[in-house]
């Protein structure tokens, strides 16, 4: 696999709120204009442990996304589909949401949210705010009793 994200394989920017965004190399120490700041964990680590998130790094923020078409814990969102939630970014948001306040409430004040039908996506101006924030999150959803109890409280936006 070559320096970026198989998400972009081959591909240098994506769209993200209708604005052009490098990506984040996820080779560590491979690219000193963007150096790759953080815990204890080198970048290629940090994007298998939050996958299917990915990591984008801005000139002066950074963001956590998902594309939400991709289907990921589709079934969760089947149990409350009568009450109109299908999986969309916003889905997500609410579940997020939920999971900021309860579990990071000191982080409320950083890290927000821009999701879109198709993308959830999780901003801040302090990538260890939004690294605590995602690393956490995914964490979450791969506990499936964790994630429907989260999702019991998510209001549909």
């Amino acid at each position: 696999m070559g320096p970026y994200s198989s998400f972009a394989e081959g591909t240098n920017f994506r769209r993200l709120r209708g604005i052009r965004y490098k990506w984040l190399p996820l080779q560590c120490g491979t690219n000193e204009r963007e150096p790759f700041m953080a815990e204890s964990i080198d970048a290629k680590d940090f994007a298998g442990r939050i996958a299917p998130f990915y990591w984008v790094t801005h000139e002066s923020s950074f963001s956590a996304c998902l594309d939400a078409g991709l289907g990921y814990k589709a079934e969760i969102f089947e149990a409350r589909a009568d009450e109109g939630f299908e999986g969309g970014g916003y889905d997500w948001a609410s579940i997020a949401t939920v999971f900021l306040h309860e579990s990071l409430p000191h982080l409320a004040d950083v890290v927000h949210f821009d999701p879109e039908a198709g993308l959830f996506s999780a901003y801040s101006s302090d990538e260890e705010a939004l690294r605590a924030f995602i690393t956490g999150f995914k964490d979450a959803c791969e506990e499936e009793g964790r994630l429907a109890d989260l999702f019991s409280r998510a209001e549909l936006d």
